[in-house]
Protein backbone atom coordinates (compact mmCIF):
# COMPACT_ATOMS: atom_id res chain seq x y z
CA UNK A 1 0.00 0.00 0.00
CA UNK A 2 1.46 3.31 -1.11
CA UNK A 3 1.13 5.93 1.62
CA UNK A 4 1.78 8.80 -0.75
CA UNK A 5 -0.71 7.77 -3.40
CA UNK A 6 -3.46 10.31 -4.01
CA UNK A 7 -6.74 9.50 -2.34
CA UNK A 8 -9.54 8.51 -4.66
CA UNK A 9 -12.23 11.08 -5.27
CA UNK A 10 -14.94 10.59 -2.76
CA UNK A 11 -18.38 12.08 -2.66
CA UNK A 12 -18.16 15.02 -0.36
CA UNK A 13 -21.06 15.84 1.83
CA UNK A 14 -22.83 18.86 0.46
CA UNK A 15 -23.33 21.67 2.92
CA UNK A 16 -26.93 22.10 4.06
CA UNK A 17 -26.97 25.67 2.71
CA UNK A 18 -25.18 26.98 -0.34
CA UNK A 19 -23.24 30.23 -0.37
CA UNK A 20 -26.10 32.19 -1.96
CA UNK A 21 -28.48 31.40 0.89
CA UNK A 22 -25.78 32.11 3.46
CA UNK A 23 -25.14 35.50 1.85
CA UNK A 24 -28.87 36.21 1.87
CA UNK A 25 -29.05 35.28 5.57
CA UNK A 26 -26.16 37.65 6.26
CA UNK A 27 -27.97 40.51 4.47
CA UNK A 28 -31.12 39.67 6.41
CA UNK A 29 -29.20 39.68 9.67
CA UNK A 30 -27.70 43.08 8.92
CA UNK A 31 -31.03 44.67 7.97
CA UNK A 32 -32.87 43.14 10.91
CA UNK A 33 -30.09 44.17 13.32
CA UNK A 34 -30.31 47.74 12.04
CA UNK A 35 -34.08 47.73 12.47
CA UNK A 36 -33.72 46.26 15.97
CA UNK A 37 -31.22 48.99 16.86
CA UNK A 38 -33.74 51.64 15.79
CA UNK A 39 -36.43 50.00 17.93
CA UNK A 40 -33.98 49.74 20.83
CA UNK A 41 -33.26 53.47 20.68
CA UNK A 42 -36.84 54.67 20.20
CA UNK A 43 -38.77 51.92 22.00
CA UNK A 44 -38.13 49.17 24.54
CA UNK A 45 -35.65 46.27 24.56
CA UNK A 46 -38.63 43.90 24.23
CA UNK A 47 -39.56 45.63 20.96
CA UNK A 48 -36.01 45.14 19.68
CA UNK A 49 -36.21 41.43 20.52
CA UNK A 50 -39.57 41.26 18.75
CA UNK A 51 -37.91 42.71 15.66
CA UNK A 52 -35.41 39.87 15.90
CA UNK A 53 -38.25 37.36 16.08
CA UNK A 54 -39.80 38.84 12.94
CA UNK A 55 -36.41 38.61 11.26
CA UNK A 56 -36.22 34.99 12.34
CA UNK A 57 -39.52 34.34 10.58
CA UNK A 58 -38.09 35.90 7.41
CA UNK A 59 -34.91 33.81 7.75
CA UNK A 60 -36.99 30.65 8.15
CA UNK A 61 -38.84 31.57 4.97
CA UNK A 62 -35.54 32.11 3.13
CA UNK A 63 -34.09 28.80 4.34
CA UNK A 64 -37.20 26.94 3.20
CA UNK A 65 -37.07 28.73 -0.17
CA UNK A 66 -33.42 27.73 -0.57
CA UNK A 67 -34.20 24.14 0.34
CA UNK A 68 -37.00 23.98 -2.21
CA UNK A 69 -34.98 25.61 -4.97
CA UNK A 70 -32.05 23.30 -4.29
CA UNK A 71 -34.36 20.30 -4.50
CA UNK A 72 -35.81 21.60 -7.77
CA UNK A 73 -32.36 22.11 -9.25
CA UNK A 74 -31.69 18.37 -8.99
CA UNK A 75 -34.98 17.26 -10.55
CA UNK A 76 -35.25 15.74 -13.97
CA UNK A 77 -36.46 18.25 -16.57
CA UNK A 78 -38.78 15.66 -18.12
CA UNK A 79 -40.98 15.65 -15.03
CA UNK A 80 -42.52 19.08 -15.54
CA UNK A 81 -45.82 18.16 -13.91
CA UNK A 82 -44.09 16.90 -10.76
CA UNK A 83 -41.91 20.00 -10.71
CA UNK A 84 -44.96 22.24 -10.87
CA UNK A 85 -46.69 20.34 -8.07
CA UNK A 86 -43.52 20.47 -5.96
CA UNK A 87 -43.30 24.23 -6.51
CA UNK A 88 -46.87 24.77 -5.35
CA UNK A 89 -46.36 22.44 -2.39
CA UNK A 90 -43.28 24.41 -1.37
CA UNK A 91 -45.17 27.70 -1.59
CA UNK A 92 -48.01 26.31 0.54
CA UNK A 93 -45.55 24.93 3.11
CA UNK A 94 -43.75 28.27 3.37
CA UNK A 95 -47.03 30.15 3.71
CA UNK A 96 -48.30 27.86 6.45
CA UNK A 97 -45.05 27.92 8.42
CA UNK A 98 -44.82 31.72 8.22
CA UNK A 99 -48.49 32.08 9.21
CA UNK A 100 -48.05 29.74 12.19
CA UNK A 101 -44.90 31.55 13.33
CA UNK A 102 -46.72 34.90 13.07
CA UNK A 103 -49.67 33.52 15.04
CA UNK A 104 -47.35 32.23 17.76
CA UNK A 105 -45.54 35.56 17.89
CA UNK A 106 -48.74 37.57 18.11
CA UNK A 107 -50.06 35.37 20.90
CA UNK A 108 -46.81 35.46 22.89
CA UNK A 109 -45.88 39.11 22.27
CA UNK A 110 -49.29 40.76 22.26
CA UNK A 111 -48.18 44.39 22.32
CA UNK A 112 -45.31 44.06 19.84
CA UNK A 113 -47.10 43.49 16.53
CA UNK A 114 -45.47 46.44 14.78
CA UNK A 115 -42.00 45.33 15.87
CA UNK A 116 -42.56 41.75 14.70
CA UNK A 117 -43.88 42.93 11.34
CA UNK A 118 -41.01 45.42 10.97
CA UNK A 119 -38.44 42.68 11.52
CA UNK A 120 -40.17 40.44 8.98
CA UNK A 121 -40.34 43.24 6.43
CA UNK A 122 -36.65 44.04 6.94
CA UNK A 123 -35.78 40.38 6.35
CA UNK A 124 -37.97 40.14 3.29
CA UNK A 125 -36.48 43.38 1.95
CA UNK A 126 -33.09 41.65 1.96
CA UNK A 127 -34.65 38.83 -0.06
CA UNK A 128 -36.00 41.30 -2.63
CA UNK A 129 -32.73 43.26 -2.90
CA UNK A 130 -30.56 40.15 -3.04
CA UNK A 131 -32.91 38.49 -5.53
CA UNK A 132 -32.72 41.49 -7.85
CA UNK A 133 -28.93 41.46 -7.64
CA UNK A 134 -28.87 37.77 -8.55
CA UNK A 135 -31.16 38.36 -11.54
CA UNK A 136 -29.00 41.23 -12.80
CA UNK A 137 -25.89 39.04 -12.60
CA UNK A 138 -27.50 36.30 -14.72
Amino acid sequence: MDVFAPEPECDRVKPPLDSGILRLLLYQLLLVAGTAAVFLVFDTPQAALSVGYGGGIAATNAIMLGRCSRREAHRDEAAAQRSLVAGYACAVQRFLIVALLFAAAMMALKQQGLAILSGFIAGQLALVIFGNQQLRQK
